[in-house]
């Protein structure tokens, strides 16, 4: 097997494990009502969407399952600063 064919193999196959790989990652996003059986995005998808600092699943999840209603602010700011994405504030600490 020549490398231009070994290459179009490997190719294949990666495209074949990123297909599943999507698949499995819908397959979640709709158990948990992100999104419809036909992958139009809910408002729980939209909502995560939007949180780029931290877990968007989880976060949502605990959103919609009014987790920070009973919480004051601040008991909801330190639950919050423990989803703190470390990499973004690594820079500080050096």
């Amino acid at each position: 097997m020549d490398i231009k064919a070994a290459k179009r193999e490997l190719k294949k196959a990666r495209t074949v494990l990123q297909m599943d790989e999507l698949k499995c990652r819908k397959r979640v996003l709709r158990r948990l009502g992100f999104a419809t059986s036909s992958d139009v995005i809910e408002m729980k998808g939209r909502v995560a969407c939007e949180i780029s600092s931290a877990d968007e699943l989880l976060l949502t999840e605990m959103m919609f399952n009014g987790l920070f209603n009973d919480l004051s602010a601040e008991q909801a700011t330190a639950l919050l600063s423990c989803f703190v994405f470390q990499e973004n504030v690594s820079y500080l600490l050096n």
